[in-house]
């Protein structure tokens, strides 16, 4: 694989015949996440709550993924970063190529 051959990956997304996850019904791709990724969603969200000074009844909301916490403007940012990073998807590339 050359350098063009990666570009051109990243330029035309997923190859055909390669699909999305498998998400149960009605589950969005943040729930998705949370259950496929349980540890990292537990450490983060010790993290995000330590980083935020949030109560520790607040904690536990985000970890339980209380949807009045998870639409809190203070923490949706840090919530996005934790799910872009972990979906298939340029945003993690993108910044690496201009770091070059």
């Amino acid at each position: 694989m050359n350098e063009q051959t990666t570009f051109s990956a990243l330029v035309t997304g997923i190859p055909p015949g390669v699909h999305g996850p498998d998400l149960h019904q009605g589950e969005s791709r943040l729930q998705f996440l949370i259950r496929y990724h349980p540890n990292e969603w537990k450490n983060f969200s010790e993290w995000v709550g330590e980083e935020l000074g949030l109560l520790e009844s607040e904690r536990k909301w985000l970890f339980a993924q209380d949807p009045a916490l998870m639409n809190c403007s203070q923490i949706v940012p840090h919530i996005t970063r934790w799910a872009n990073m972990r979906l298939p998807a340029h945003w993690r590339t993108l910044p690496c190529l201009a770091c070059g």
